[in-house]
């Protein structure tokens, strides 16, 4: 049996809106995956991403005597810009806009890629990508749509590059840092995220990924969150892409059984 949470309750768990982050507020050459890859728009070119996501999260309630599940539900939908500054250098912007109530602007996302060893076409490259996280109102905090602090990150990006496949390896820390508020349950401040992601290129047209990950669980519910996704990225014409993924999320041992599923679609341009 399972009972629906009003929309604007707080997010039964928080491993889904982290990797949407990744997701949503980052540009990747193969979006919808969380784990981004070295690859850079090269000098002068720009990257405009639009995407949907939309998001279950599952616990027990562990304060009735059956414990049913509990479901909460969101969507929003994302929109990055990159711009490359030099041929090894990206900028980027990252919205995101949150549709069911309370509909609402989630943190903004100011990032710098900076490929710093290899050839993003081919063989093994390295890069880093250092972000900052733009701070909402606390009444929006309060709502769910974020935290009122500004916050940091940091990913160092491994990608190895194949006539037929392509491997990509990430680890990334997020600060996670809240407002003090009346009531609020705090989360852990320090999040670090590990994950890989092989992509097969089957033609000109479609490639075929899947992201595993775990990471420090922002909730004390459990230590750590593991996360998978399966996506697919098909290019009708020139740089043009249309990438759609389905996403699992699973708190570790932890006592309510806390998990999430996660649909997204997005829309790739480069000019």
């Amino acid at each position: 049996m399972s009972h629906t949470k009003p929309a604007h309750s707080r997010p039964l768990m928080t491993t889904l809106a982290l990797v949407a982050i990744g997701i949503t507020s980052s540009a990747h050459a193969f979006s919808p995956l969380a784990t981004d890859d070295t690859g850079t728009q090269g000098k002068g070119n720009n990257q405009v991403e639009l995407g949907y996501v939309f998001e279950r999260s599952t616990n027990l309630d562990m304060e009735l005597d059956d414990r049913v599940d509990m479901n909460a539900y969101s969507a929003t939908i994302p929109f990055t810009y990159t711009y490359g500054v030099t041929d090894e250098i990206d900028v980027s912007l990252g919205l995101s806009r949150q549709l069911r109530s309370p509909t609402g602007w989630q943190n903004s996302e100011l990032g710098l890629k900076w490929n710093v060893y290899g050839d993003q076409t081919k063989g093994f490259s390295a890069a880093i990508k250092p972000t900052i996280l733009i701070p909402v109102s606390k009444n929006m905090q309060s709502n769910g749509l974020g935290t009122a602090r500004t916050n940091w990150g940091l990913a160092m990006i491994g990608s190895y590059l194949a006539d037929n496949y392509e491997l990509h390896a990430n680890l990334k820390y997020n600060s996670n840092y809240q407002s003090n508020m009346p009531d609020w349950e705090f989360e852990r401040n320090h999040i670090w995220t590990a994950s890989v992601a092989p992509v097969w290129i089957i033609n000109d047209q479609w490639k075929a990924g899947l992201d595993l990950g775990v990471q420090t669980n922002p909730g004390y519910n459990s230590s750590y969150e593991a996360f998978t996704q399966l996506a697919f990225s098909y290019a009708p014409v020139d740089n043009l892409q249309i990438g759609f993924g389905v996403g699992t999320s699973h708190a570790l041992g932890s006592e309510d059984k806390s998990r999430g599923l996660n649909v997204t679609t997005t829309l790739s341009y480069q000019f």
